[in-house]
């Protein structure tokens, strides 16, 4: 998994390596920059929902009231069934991949598998 943060949010790529070690320990995790962590969570179900935030999806940071570029961590939270759909696409995997996107309080998320 690597990640950005661009002027329009978060930007993650997953790939088969992340696919795979999702079934055995629920967490990946990446940096954004040298002092910024993204943890992704796979969860059978999202309890939250936040602001603009799509069902089956939640994202927090820390410090909450900071500016992008002096958060130290990132946590999304994605349902099971948002994870298999992402992994899971329905068009070829290796042409199209998976994607998905959520619009939260820290802006937008974008998702891609590959």
């Amino acid at each position: 998994m690597w990640a950005i943060h661009n002027g329009c949010g978060l930007h993650i790529s997953l790939n088969l390596k992340d696919k795979n070690s999702v079934k055995s320990k629920k967490v990946l995790e990446c940096l954004i920059e040298p002092n910024t962590k993204l943890f992704l969570h796979i969860w059978n179900r999202v309890p939250w929902q936040g602001f603009l935030e799509e069902p089956g999806f939640h994202i927090t940071a820390k410090p909450e009231s900071a500016p992008p570029e002096k958060r130290k961590r990132y946590d999304i939270y994605l349902s099971r069934e948002k994870w298999e759909g992402l992994t899971n696409p329905r068009d070829d995997p290796i042409v199209v991949g998976g994607y998905t996107a959520s619009r939260c309080i820290y802006d937008r998320v974008d998702i891609n598998y590959f």
